[in-house]
This record gives structure tokens, sequence and C-alpha cells, in this order.
């Protein structure tokens, strides 16, 4: 049997495995042809994903027909991140062997879009030198959100990630520049996480340091750290605005 041919009966018994019984063995079996048409292919674009799995021989079907049962399974109502992929993740993951030895949980915020359909808001779990995505949502790009959506996004995001976390998990949330405002850390220690965070080193914030003497932040990296090579390390607070 083809390699390829061998991953489909892996994975489909892997699904089987770890998706609640609820699932149908119709909506599985769709799942793992997704997963081995996106390995064959290397692409997510259905018509090429048709074609590797012809040519791997996981189905001896006409390319057409292959093409049109992947996006028979991409319509599956059943195909949902609640429905399949969250029980893998709490499966699959080794979420108790973290706890256990004390290892924290290195979580990735991260924004992108393509081109200017779709606007993407992921956090995932940088894991065995990859990421595996946890929770996301989609938005079309370039099109405004009402007032107080997009936070409403990222609490609806944060709150599917922790539904997914063990108690006892420590976690580390990392984010780009975009992110070094108290909205978002408020809410990353609301959770009671730890956040290590880019933050504009040519912009206007202000620093406390522990003797209570107020800085800008830009002077002082300036001052410290005047040429590439160097560090500069020192303990206070920001976001005077917030309160500090």
């Amino acid at each position: 049997m083809p390699a390829q041919a061998e991953l489909y009966r892996v994975v489909e018994a892997k699904l089987q495995a770890v998706l609640p019984e609820r699932v149908r063995i119709t909506t599985v079996r769709r799942l793992a042809l997704l997963v081995s048409g996106l390995i064959a292919a290397k692409s997510s674009v259905v018509s090429q994903m048709a074609a590797g799995v012809w040519e791997a021989g996981v189905s001896v079907a006409q390319v057409t027909s292959i093409a049109r049962r992947l996006r028979r399974s991409l319509h599956d109502p059943q195909v949902t991140a609640a429905t399949c992929y969250e029980p893998a993740v709490r499966t699959l993951i080794d979420w108790e062997g973290l706890v256990r030895r004390g290892q924290p949980a290195i979580l990735a915020l991260d924004e992108s879009s393509q081109e200017e359909r779709v606007h993407l808001l992921r956090v995932s779990l940088t894991y065995w030198g990859t990421a595996v995505p946890l929770a996301w949502e989609l938005w079309p790009q370039n099109t405004p959100l009402a007032a107080g959506e997009y936070w409403r996004r990222i609490d609806a995001v944060l709150d599917r990630v922790a539904a997914l976390l063990p108690a006892g998990l420590t976690v580390i949330v990392t984010a780009d520049r975009a992110f070094d405002v108290p909205a978002f850390v408020e809410r990353v220690a609301a959770r009671g996480w730890h956040w290590v965070i880019r933050l504009k080193a040519e912009g206007a914030t202000r620093f406390l340091d522990w003797h209570g003497r107020e800085h800008s932040l830009r002077a002082l990296i300036h001052r410290h750290v005047a040429a590439p090579g160097q560090r500069w390390k020192a303990r206070g607070r920001i976001f005077k605005g917030a309160g500090w």
C-alpha cells in the first residue's frame, strides 16, 4: 500500500479515537480525506488536493469526483472547531505532561490577512518546533468593525483557549507591537497568564523605574542601547495613562 494511502488509514483511525462518538463515521472519513489531501498536495486549493489524493493512491476515483468529496467535507455542518478540532487538541497535546514537568505553555497571538479578503486573528501553542492553532476569529479584511467588536473577538478567542488548558498550567502569551496596550495586557492578566509583548521603542511610552522616577522609555533605550549587539535590562512600570 502506498505510504500516503497508509497515512489516510492512520489518520482515520486516530480521528475515530479522539473525536466524540456523536461525530458520524462519514464525517470522520471526510476529515481524513481532507488531511490526506493537504499533506499530499502541500496546498489547501481543492483541485490540487484532489490531484494529490489521486496521485498518492488514497482514492481510485476520478480527480473531479475526489474534488466534489472534498468540497462536501468543507461544507459538512459537523466539521466545526468545537465538534472536531478542539476535542482532538485536548487529546493529542500532552497538556498534563507540561503541568507535571512544570513547563509553561507558550502561546503566540498573531494577526494576518489574505490580500484584501480575509483577516485572521489566531492564538497558537508553540509545540515541538511548530505552532498548533488553538482558537481563531475571521472577518472581512479592510471592513471596519463596530465599536467594541474587536475586543469582543479578542475575548472570544482567549476564552476558547482558556477552555482547552488544564488547571495548574503556567501560560505565557507572546504578541507583537500592536498589542502593547493596556486593554490587551489587562485581558491576559485577568486570566492569570503571563505576557511577553514587543513594545514600540520609538513610541511615547513613559517608564516608572523602581526608584519611582519617571522617564521617556524612548530616551532610556537610546541612552542604554546605542549600537547593535547591546542589551539593557530594567525593572519598572509602564502605561501611565492606565495608572501604571
